[in-house]
């Protein structure tokens, strides 16, 4: 069966997993989940990416991300090929760690950003780790707590997710743990959840947009035709040997703007202006 294509818009949310190979475990200990949340916050930073939701399960770890312009295929890549050296050496044992690549689905629509928030911070009580929200209020390998203002790890947006629910800090975690423990009463088959779990179980069909990206139908199209603009773009640019420092030249030489003046943060002036040329 092909491959699940990756869909990359930037800006849009992805709900990404890995799961170890035949169902074995990932994480032995306290340390190879303070080690892999280490590593997650570098290179959060290093690619441009923003957290909103993780949990880290014995077998399988779960992400909500809000991709930045590289797409997340590079820092996945990055992230578990380094964590598994790591686990092997730390573990002395050998072989692969992961069951194929990761899987991501994506969606920018806030209902269903936020019911994939809710599906990631309630695994630990569906699998048993936590027995109530209480328990998950304290559970350390979630983000959870983080939310709640108990703790937390730096690479996780918190101000952000709050924000959907109210401006005031205060306001906005009452009404998000309204909505975790709404999400306790809701049925297994829920329309959001169960495109996730299909999307997790590694249903890769092509003609199974589900598998890809969830959200509103007019949402679904617009990623599908966005990201098979970008698809052709990107084969273009290939074909016609164009990169980054190539464009800048081109952009330079046509506004008459030296590239080090483009490249800086100043909002105004000639740079300003040859930037905008240069990002088109």
């Amino acid at each position: 069966m092909a491959r699940k294509a990756r869909i990359h818009i930037p800006g849009v949310f992805q709900h990404v997993t890995a799961r170890g190979i035949e169902g074995r475990d990932i994480f032995a200990d306290e340390d190879d989940r303070h080690c892999f949340l280490r590593f997650l916050d570098v290179l959060l930073t290093r690619w441009g990416h923003q957290c909103y939701a993780w949990a880290l399960m014995p077998n399988h770890y779960h992400l909500v991300l809000r991709v930045g312009e590289q797409p997340l295929g590079f820092m996945m890549r990055q992230l578990n090929s380094t964590y598994a050296r790591y686990f092997s050496k730390q573990h002395d044992r050998h072989g692969y760690l992961f069951q194929d690549r990761f899987k991501s689905v994506a969606t920018q629509d806030q209902n269903y950003v936020l019911e994939m928030v809710r599906y990631v911070h309630l695994n630990p009580i569906r699998a048993g780790l936590c027995n109530d929200l209480r328990e998950l209020a304290s559970y350390r390998w979630t983000g959870h707590p983080a939310v709640m203002g108990k703790g937390g790890t730096p690479f996780q947006d918190c101000k952000a997710l709050l924000h959907c629910f109210a401006a005031a800090p205060t306001v906005a975690r009452a009404k998000y743990e309204s909505f975790i423990e709404a999400g306790l009463r809701m049925p297994d088959d829920d329309g959001v959840v169960s495109a996730i779990r299909r999307s997790n179980t590694g249903v890769e069909a092509r003609g199974d947009t589900g598998c890809w990206v969830i959200g509103a139908p007019a949402f679904v199209r617009r990623a599908l035709a966005q990201d098979s603009i970008r698809r052709a773009r990107v084969a273009r640019y290939a074909r016609q040997n164009l990169d980054l420092k190539s464009v800048l030249r081109i952009a330079s030489r046509m506004t008459k703007v030296k590239g080090s003046e483009i490249l800086t943060r100043k909002r105004t002036g000639a740079g300003a202006e040859a930037r905008k040329v240069f990002c088109l």
